[in-house]
C-alpha cells in the first residue's frame, strides 16, 4: 500500500495526465491490503495501533507525492488525522485530511468480497452503531479537534440523519459516501422501473441534508443525466 509504484499512485498518474484540473481523493487504509481485511494491522495476535498508524502516515505522504489532493483515511481509527498532518508537515507537505466516520452496516459487503477479506465476527476497530442518536455526530467533533478538514459520513442511505447533525455542528466541509451495495440498489434492481433516477433522488436528499460533496459509484451518470 505504501509501494510507490503502485496502483493507486499509477492511478493517481493516470487521471492527473487526462484531466489535470480533476480533484483526487485517495483512500488511506490497509484493509484492502490484509487477509483479514480489517482496518488495523495486527502483531502477536493483538491490533497494532501504533504500527497502523505509521503504515498509514507513509501511505499517505505516498498518495501526497503522487498528486493526491484529498487524503482521506477510512479506518475509523483515533490518531489518524493528527499521525497524517505531522508526516505531511515532515516532507514539506499542507494537504487536507477528511476522515470517514462509519456506520456500523451490512452495506459494505460487496467491498470486501471484492478484497476476498475473510469473515470478520468482532471487528478491532469498532464501527458506530447506526442506531445510536449521536454517536456519529461526536466522533466528527473530536475528528475535527485533531485536525480534520472535512468529514466523510459512510453509508449513505442510513446515514441522512447523521449528516444533517454534522453539517449542523462540525463546522467543516461534509461528505456522504454512498457504498457499492447502495449503488447496486439502484442499477441492479429489476423491481425499479427507473434505478438511475431514483440513485439521483437520493444523491438530491443527501445535499439537502447538509452534505457539500458526494461519493458515489453512481456520480458519473448522475452528472451526465
Amino acid at each position: 500500500a505504501s509501494e510507490r509504484d503502485h496502483v493507486v499512485t499509477r492511478a493517481i498518474h493516470a487521471v492527473k495526465d487526462a484531466a489535470p484540473d480533476l480533484a483526487i481523493a485517495t483512500d488511506v487504509c490497509v484493509c484492502a491490503y490484509t487477509q483479514h481485511g480489517q482496518c488495523v494491522l495486527f502483531k502477536e495476535g493483538n491490533a497494532d495501533v501504533a504500527g497502523t498508524l505509521a503504515r498509514l502516515a507513509e501511505i499517505a505522504v505516498v498518495h501526497a507525492d503522487a498528486g493526491a489532493d484529498l487524503l482521506v483515511p477510512s479506518g475509523m481509527l483515533e490518531g489518524t488525522v493528527a499521525a497524517l498532518h505531522s508526516a505531511l508537515a515532515n516532507v514539506g507537505r499542507d494537504m487536507p485530511v477528511a476522515p470517514v466516520v462509519k456506520l456500523e452496516t451490512t452495506l459494505y459487503a460487496s467491498h470486501r468480497r471484492a478484497v476476498e477479506a475473510m469473515p470478520i465476527n468482532e471487528r478491532a476497530v469498532p464501527l458506530i452503531d447506526a442506531a445510536e442518536r449521536d454517536g456519529v455526530r461526536a466522533r466528527a467533533v473530536r475528528e475535527v479537534a485533531s485536525g480534520a478538514d472535512a468529514i466523510v459520513v459512510k453509508p449513505g442511505l442510513v446515514a441522512l440523519d447523521h449528516v444533517a447533525r454534522v453539517a449542523g455542528s462540525a463546522g467543516r466541509p461534509v461528505f456522504i459516501f454512498f457504498t457499492a451495495d447502495e449503488h447496486a440498489l439502484y442499477a441492479n434492481n429489476e423491481a425499479l422501473s427507473d434505478g438511475a433516477a431514483l440513485e439521483r433522488e437520493a444523491i438530491a436528499a443527501a445535499r439537502r441534508a447538509g452534505a457539500d460533496f458526494v461519493i458515489s459509484y453512481g456520480a458519473l451518470a448522475a452528472a451526465e443525466s
